[in-house]
């Protein structure tokens, strides 16, 4: 318990430049791996038309990559929220004749997000796609980082921890694939203690957009 405590307050006291911290609400990811950005900008028309644009999440972040492949995430505050605006997504783009594919949907283990007034030019959202990965070995994580002075610097804008069915996975939001690189300096030696081995790298894509609420 002493351990445990010591551990909260420890990593409590990094989080000086985070807006949030929380451990509950809903995560989706809708994942399109053959589209562009103008699937995305079509479908969001459509849904400010349809006036559910900004209906129950309170964080929205898309990323791209080139040529083609899309990741978008949302944050929900509870499943009722997100079972709605599902809903009310296919049903809109069902009637548009738009073909995005159903999001996945996973309950938030761990995640905060830091205060930003507008997106960094050079913002790299990422997927750390880890099999298996255990609560227990994230606290690990969480530890290393901690003790390396590396968790919750202000470079890394969002960060969300959830539970999959293959255990927990990893989106994060960096200011620049500089920041991203530097701190995968202090990261992989602390995973490759943990799981024996060092992961396979993230799938990283540019931040196209970023709203907040």
């Amino acid at each position: 318990m002493k351990k445990q405590i010591f551990l909260g307050l420890l990593l409590a006291s990094t989080l000086s430049n985070l807006s949030l911290a929380q451990n509950k609400g809903y995560i989706t990811l809708t994942q399109a791996p053959t589209a562009g950005p103008g699937l995305y900008e079509a479908g969001m028309a459509k849904l400010k038309e349809a006036g559910v644009w900004d209906l129950g999440w309170n964080f929205h972040a898309i990323g791209a990559q080139q040529p083609n492949g899309l990741l978008s995430i949302g944050i929900f505050p509870d499943k009722a929220s997100l079972d709605m605006r599902i809903a009310k997504n296919m049903e809109v783009f069902k009637s548009n004749n738009l073909s995005v594919p159903a999001p996945d949907a996973f309950e938030i283990h761990n995640m905060f997000r830091a205060p930003m007034n507008s997106k960094p030019a050079n913002a790299v959202l990422i997927f750390h796609d880890v099999k298996g990965m255990t609560p227990e070995q994230y606290e690990a994580i969480l530890q290393g980082l901690a003790k390396a002075n590396a968790f919750g610097l202000k470079t890394q804008l969002f960060h969300a921890c959830f539970k999959t069915p293959e255990g927990l996975k990893v989106v994060d939001i960096w200011e620049s694939p500089e920041a991203l690189q530097s701190f995968a300096g202090t990261l992989i030696p602390i995973l490759t203690k943990i799981f024996g081995a060092t992961p396979p790298p993230p799938a990283v894509y540019g931040l196209y957009n970023y709203v907040s609420k």
